[in-house]
């Protein structure tokens, strides 16, 4: 699955965040303009999961999924993100993700945190909440000189030339951030395809819509790689405002030292656009937690309200939007902090830089930082054979794979996608147009394999027609939106 509307480095999401389909890592509905931030999409990509015992677990991340509204509404699960190509799109569980041209935005974050900040000597700058007109480009400019300090502080880097700031009020910023979205239509039809077939969205739902309706009401910010453009959704320079800039100037200050433009990772079929998010997000969300943590008691309780108020708008006006593109939105959010914290242990700013070139290519590497540190491989799988007209195919990843059986076998879902070591999907429409999907899966060891089989069979009592075969050392899943399991694989 490709990713290309997924939040990525740079963008903050506000409070309910959609996933777009194009989101690396797993299967999932895209949704968004070019930026980083949102999540994978459904097919194309795998969908990121929880970290085992240093994150959440997937079926956290899933309940977080699911409480996206009651995050955005209560602690706002703003987003911010980075656009790293010229499609939009949002992405579900680790679904595919295309890297878009150039942007990051900043989403609402789920309620849930993940790691507490780093201890640090510098203080948020304190402001009071301006009233009045807008500010002014001068006004704008100096809050931005009393952020660059505290972000180069944390980041442990300099910025090599000045970062333009533009505050725009809803119309227009949505303008900027929707521009391309369009482009992103096909990539959003595969992940809703991909999705359906999972029964994680009802066939009659508009996906390309719902992933429009998320990043217009659920992004406060993004950064564009490409134009070296830094937006921000408000008018009045808030503390909540002002957190935003402090994560978008994180994906400023490392697209200046780390190519964000990724034109390489657009076209993998593997993980590594949700890898890329989790790292770069994972990075300006850490920093941004810091920026909180430091604020005067005036500018919490202040940021405090603000995001209440602003998640419980964007709750309001996303309406119907499935709550597996919320989750895929957020994934990089709640998966990169734990994953950052790891890698940062094992070799500070050298390492981090390293992660950002090279990111993690599975969605199981994120979950898990131990096996991203000791580079554990993806084991290959076969293409599973389609039995239609093929609409996409490639990994599914651990992290969609949980959020998959969240929907049906909850109780299962950690312990059963944990020993994830490898796999291939493919996804189709039969004769009656109906979308479907067929999984193949290796295990890291026997007992995993009947565990995930195990987990499957509770998960189809669920989703009407799939069918659960164990052949040989591969677990088979297959299912179409229609209620029929479709055809026989071959293998």
């Amino acid at each position: 699955m490709s990713d290309q509307w997924s939040a990525t480095p740079g963008d903050r999401p506000p409070t309910p965040p959609s996933v777009p389909p194009g989101w690396a890592g797993a299967p999932g509905p895209a949704a968004a303009p070019p930026q980083f931030g949102a999540g994978p999409p459904l097919p194309p990509m795998p969908t990121p999961s929880p970290a085992g015992p240093s994150g959440p677990s997937r079926t956290a991340l899933v309940i977080i999924a699911m409480g996206v509204v009651i995050v955005l509404l209560a602690a706002g699960l703003t987003f911010a993100l980075i656009r790293t190509s010229d499609d939009v799109v949002a992405t579900a569980p680790t679904t595919s993700t295309t890297v878009r041209k150039g942007t990051t935005s900043t989403t609402a974050r789920p309620t849930t945190t993940t790691e507490a900040p780093a201890p640090s000597t510098t203080r948020a700058p304190t402001t009071t909440v301006p009233a009045g007109p807008a500010p002014t480009q001068a006004e704008v400019q100096a809050v931005v000189d009393e952020l660059v300090p505290f972000v180069e502080k944390q980041r442990g880097l300099t910025f090599k030339e000045p970062v333009k700031v533009e505050l725009l009020d809803d119309a227009a910023f949505n303008d900027r951030l929707l521009a391309d979205f369009d482009k992103s239509k096909e990539d959003l039809d595969k992940t809703a395809s991909t999705l359906k077939a999972l029964g994680l969205v009802d066939p009659k739902v508009d996906v390309v819509a719902a992933s429009k309706s998320l990043l217009s009401n659920g992004v406060l910010g993004f950064y564009d790689p490409e134009t070296k453009a830094l937006v921000v959704r408000g008018r009045q320079l808030t503390p909540y405002t002002k957190q935003t800039l402090a994560h978008e100037l994180v994906h400023a200050l490392d697209s200046q030292w780390f190519d964000l433009v990724r034109k390489d990772l657009e076209t993998a079929k593997d993980e590594s656009v949700f890898g890329f998010k989790a790292v770069v997000e994972g990075n300006a969300r850490r920093i941004e937690n810091v920026y909180e943590q430091q604020m005067s008691p005036a500018d919490k309780a202040a940021r405090d309200k603000e995001e209440a108020e602003y998640a419980q708008a964007a709750t309001d006006a996303m309406g119907d939007v499935p709550l597996i593109l919320v989750s895929l939105l957020s994934a990089p959010y709640e998966l990169g902090p734990p994953l950052i914290k790891a890698i940062l242990a094992s070799g500070g700013n050298d390492a981090l830089g390293a992660a950002i070139t090279t990111p993690p290519t599975t969605s199981t590497q994120v979950i898990h930082p131990d096996k991203f540190l000791a580079k554990v491989p993806r084991v290959p799988v076969d293409k599973p054979q389609p039995d239609g007209k093929e609409v996409t195919d490639g990994v599914f990843g651990e992290l969609m794979t949980s959020l998959t059986l969240a929907d049906g076998a909850t109780a299962l879902a950690d312990q059963a996608a944990e020993g994830w070591a490898g796999d291939w999907y493919v996804v189709w429409q039969d004769a009656n147009k109906a979308d479907c999907i067929r999984i193949d899966y290796k295990m890291v060891s026997d007992k995993d394999l009947t565990e995930l089989e195990t987990a499957y069979k509770t998960w189809a009592q669920k989703h009407k027609g799939a069918t659960i075969e164990k052949k040989g050392d591969l677990v088979e899943v297959t299912r179409c939106s229609s209620g029929g399991g479709g055809g026989r694989s071959p293998l």
